[in-house]
């Protein structure tokens, strides 16, 4: 068990909250109601919080899963981690379903020998803004936010098949089910979701749609499940039909039966996951802000100790009638570290003011405008100032820096970045534009010249 102090499952609608001490789960509650939207995260997190102890906080990861959530295989030649992302990213906005920003994460994937590509994840990026707020407004600091499918391809090695076996794993829920076809060795293969209960008489239905996944996945990639895994705490009421009905070998996975086994996987998982939902910089941001919240906590445990340690002195001065120069000095060296400690105090305020003011979310437009700068910035750019500023009604935003391309060729990529400021999600209203700056240069001889071309766009965000 990691350093994790709590684990949530929030999967197709049905909500559990764990917190593990010494490596196991201590208190555990679930909602007696379905979890659906975010109205219903902020109730069932309220209602946790007088079940479980949450006011100390600490780090939590989180299982998740919905019918927002999408999972889309990609195939395509091998290509760099930052071309493979920002390939990703113009792949996620001409394919999502739905309106606003979205919040992706990918997992490399091999669906079959001939083909290399990655396996997409999609949902909508207020969910995961909304999930991280919640979380903290009761001490927690998301870690993790990580789909199912993730969880269960570091599960599949537990399994201890071989490496190139060919596992179908069905994860059994109250409301929904998922289909994972992977190799032993846990690589994803195939995913598909059923979104109807195997309740209510649909255990026929359910046997059916699981024949139609095996033979779609050996026409599709030429590859035939050896066994199936059957997961969840209902996989005992479902494993008498799928041993006599299914088309292959059918076991129950009896380590993933317990009530807290999504939460003590997820808990379990590598920090540094591709396939985090959770940004890179909110880690971050989390991270330091724990950091700054233990450190002030040591303060004033340190500075109440000093104070208990001068009033011992005081108290030995008086009835054992101790050396007065040494207790003096005693008194002194307190009186310094108390100070010492009163400006470490008001170190941490300013460095949490700063923390504030840098940490990207829906709040804090500065921090989150200049953490996509990379992504709005054209490769052949090299910017060298960028400040957003509050004015009374708006933000002013200032961008400089230079192009190395020939002068008559840098306007094009301007143009660029000038598009995607003024385009959604920012609609910029450009006050100064490139052209300005070019103009000058092209009146000051600077289309004979070898030298990089500079450009300086200022604007406003609302």
């Amino acid at each position: 068990m990691s350093n994790t102090r709590f684990g949530i499952e929030w999967i197709y609608g049905e909500f559990l909250i764990s917190r593990f001490a010494g490596g196991r789960v201590v208190e555990r509650w679930q909602a007696p109601y379905a979890v659906s939207d975010l109205k219903s995260l902020g109730q069932a997190m309220h209602d946790a919080s007088e079940h479980i102890d949450l006011p100390r906080g600490g780090d939590v990861a989180i299982a998740y899963e919905d019918d927002l959530h999408t999972h889309e295989f990609l195939e395509g030649p091998p290509l760099r981690k930052r071309d493979l992302e920002k390939h990703l990213a113009l792949r996620v906005e001409q394919g999502k379903t739905f309106e606003g920003p979205a919040a992706w994460c990918y997992h490399p994937a091999k669906p079959g020998d001939k083909m290399d590509g990655v396996l997409l994840h999609l949902m909508p990026r207020e969910v995961v803004e909304a999930v991280i707020r919640i979380c903290g407004e009761y001490y927690l600091t998301p870690k993790r936010l990580v789909p199912l499918t993730e969880i269960i391809s570091e599960h599949v090695p537990k399994l201890e098949a071989e490496a190139q076996e060919v596992l179908l794993l069905i994860a059994v829920f109250a409301e929904r089910v998922q289909l994972v076809v992977a190799y032993g060795d846990g690589a994803v293969l195939f995913v598909r979701e059923l979104q109807y209960s195997w309740q209510n008489d649909n255990i026929d239905r359910l046997v059916l749609d699981i024949n139609r996944t095996i033979g779609y996945v050996k026409q599709r990639i030429s590859l035939r499940p050896d066994r199936a895994w059957i997961m969840g705490e209902h996989a005992e009421r479902v494993v008498d039909a799928f041993q006599r009905d299914l088309d292959c070998q059918v076991e129950v996975d009896r380590g993933s039966t317990g009530a807290d086994f999504w939460m003590e996987e997820v808990a379990d998982l590598p920090q540094r996951l591709d396939s985090n939902f959770v940004p890179r910089l909110a880690r971050r941001a989390v991270s330091r802000k724990s950091l700054m919240r233990a450190a002030v906590l040591t303060g004033f445990s340190l500075f109440g100790a000093a104070a208990l340690l001068g009033g011992l002195v005081q108290w030995l001065v008086a009835t054992r009638a101790l050396d007065a120069e040494k207790i003096g000095a005693d008194i002194a060296g307190l009186e310094q570290d108390i100070l010492q400690m009163e400006e470490e105090l008001r170190v941490f305020d300013v460095e949490q003011l700063r923390l504030n003011q840098l940490t990207a979310d829906a709040f804090n437009l500065p921090a989150l405008f200049l953490s996509h700068l990379g992504d709005i910035v054209p490769d052949g750019l090299v910017l060298l100032h960028a400040n957003v500023i509050r004015e009374e009604h708006h933000w002013r935003l200032e961008l400089a820096g230079t192009s190395s391309l020939p002068f008559d060729l840098a306007p094009a990529e301007f143009a660029l970045l000038e598009s995607r400021l003024t385009a959604a999600p920012w609609n910029a209203e450009v006050t100064e534009s490139w052209r300005d700056t070019w103009m000058e240069q092209l009146k000051s001889g600077g289309a004979a010249n070898d030298g990089a071309v500079g450009f300086r766009i200022t604007g406003r965000l609302r």
